[in-house]
């Protein structure tokens, strides 16, 4: 593939990929992993919390790994977040391209 220099940065000719976090799969889908995840860091914590009483060091462990799932949880709702907002975002240029009538210019993004 051909690069060309964009700002000291080597970049594909196409262009620069967008930034920030890009959505993928399903609102559907992301709200059931995130509560699937959500279920096993529950579970997760309350074991590392009965093993904590046997042996702290185990405890901890599970506590770390519980966090980690935690983090998966948050991602999945923050991914149906930002799926649902550009949904949201489309409906409103869709909704704002057919009041303008055929033969209109497309609004930025469409």
């Amino acid at each position: 593939m051909e690069r060309r220099r964009v700002d000291g940065l080597h970049a594909p000719i196409g262009g620069p990929k967008p930034k920030g976090i890009q959505p993928g799969g399903t609102v559907t889908g992301s709200i059931v992993g995130g509560s699937i995840a959500g279920a096993i860091t529950l579970s997760i914590f309350g074991t590392a919390l009965l093993a904590m009483l046997g042996n702290p060091l185990l405890g901890f462990g599970g506590f770390v790994v519980g966090l980690g799932a935690a983090a998966l949880t948050t991602l999945a709702f923050y991914n149906a977040h930002l799926l649902t907002k550009r949904d949201r975002e489309r409906a409103a240029r869709t909704a704002v391209a057919q009041a303008q009538g055929p033969g209109a210019q497309p609004t930025p993004g469409q």
